[in-house]
């Protein structure tokens, strides 16, 4: 039977890797399992028709939004951090979903904790209208039962970690094209732009932690955005190079690619600290260790999974406690039993992930 499968709920089109690398995992994993189906995507960058083999509808115009649920006979609402960072767009549509006897599935989501009480109303409110909810680990599924959710929850892992890494040939071109050799050992450096840290962020704290991981260890920094819409991700890693010591010891990813690229970029790195959720997350999916630095609790309740721990929060951030808490990171991923074990969490999250699709495709067959 045909099915008109729905994708939608996070804010795609908005040139976050993140954002489109779950997209990417989500069309090509129920795809694969649903292959006869036809896949509509609300997005509000119209090049990912052909970027996924799917039409696309403008998420910001209503008509078009109508357009996409019409005929729909699945809504996938999902993934990223939606419960929490972006609930009255992602919920509004499972509200109209639910106008129009849409079924609808709450996919990989991600919740950080809510203190709004009117928030948390509305959010249990809505979620309750749905079938189901997959939620991206246990600590997000804990939160919706104790704000008094009774629809079904059931725990899985993020759907990226799912998502495969582009061609060597492609990831080739990228470096080639941005003057980087990752044949040296290299770190990448990931910090969040999102204009409300701008005022915490230590510039002067990251940029002697940067210089000092090339002195020390020998490093290669490379600092990697993830949000190309406003900039402000470029804006930050450039402050922080103008701040270092020797800038040119670094090196800055200046284009824009697809998140497929950017985790196979990411395969080729000794490791990595983020601010990002997404990009350990590639990170992870491809073996590569991560330190993490948070800026809320999803980066802390992924590194668990990991049996890791943030260096700290952003505004806190201290480069000599930093380079202390690597000196200890390096030296526990040298052994071992730690290597062994890392392999082993990630192998986990895997199966969950692809237990999470198995869970969906096993849902739509029997609605």
């Amino acid at each position: 039977m045909l099915r008109n499968i729905l994708i939608g709920g996070d804010i795609y089109g908005h040139q976050n890797i993140g954002d489109e690398g779950i997209l990417k995992s989500i069309v090509d994993e129920v795809r694969r399992r649903l292959p006869d189906s036809a896949y509509r995507v609300l997005t509000s960058d119209p090049t990912t028709s052909d970027w996924l083999n799917v039409k696309a509808y403008n998420r910001r115009s209503y008509l078009q939004t109508v357009q996409a649920f019409a005929g729909a006979n699945l809504f996938i609402c999902g993934g990223g951090t939606i419960l929490s960072d972006g609930p009255r767009y992602a919920l509004r549509l499972t509200q109209f979903a639910s106008y129009l006897r849409v079924p609808t599935v709450i996919f990989g989501v991600g919740m950080d904790p809510v203190a709004d009480p009117e928030m948390r109303r509305f959010i249990v409110r809505e979620c309750n209208r749905v079938g189901l909810i997959l939620a991206r680990d246990k600590d997000v599924q804990a939160r919706l039962l104790e704000y008094g959710v009774t629809t079904p929850v059931e725990a899985y892992a993020d759907p990226a970690m799912l998502l495969a890494p582009a061609l060597d040939t492609e990831v080739d071109r990228l470096l080639a094209q941005e003057g980087i050799d990752l044949s040296l050992p290299s770190v990448g450096f990931c910090i969040s732009g999102e204009p409300h840290l701008h005022a915490q962020t230590p510039y002067h704290e990251l940029a002697h932690y940067a210089d000092t991981l090339n002195a020390e260890f020998g490093l290669q920094v490379v600092f990697i955005p993830t949000n190309y819409r406003t900039d402000q991700d470029n804006l930050m890693i450039s402050r922080v190079m103008r701040e270092m010591k020797h800038p040119e010891r670094a090196r800055h990813l200046k284009g824009e690619y697809r998140p497929e690229a950017i985790v196979g970029l990411t395969k080729r790195l000794s490791w990595l600290i983020s601010s990002r959720l997404h990009l350990i997350i590639f990170a992870a999916s491809v073996g590569v260790p991560s330190i993490g630095i948070s800026r809320s609790a999803k980066i802390d309740s992924f590194l668990s999974r990991l049996h890791e721990v943030p260096v700290s929060g952003i505004a806190d951030f201290d480069a000599r406690q930093a380079l202390e808490f690597t000196r200890d990171f390096v030296s526990r991923h040298q052994r071992a039993q730690v290597r062994e074990r890392f392999a082993q969490d990630i192998s986990q999250m895997k199966d969950d992930a692809t237990a999470l699709f198995d869970r969906l495709a096993q849902h739509v067959a029997s609605i």
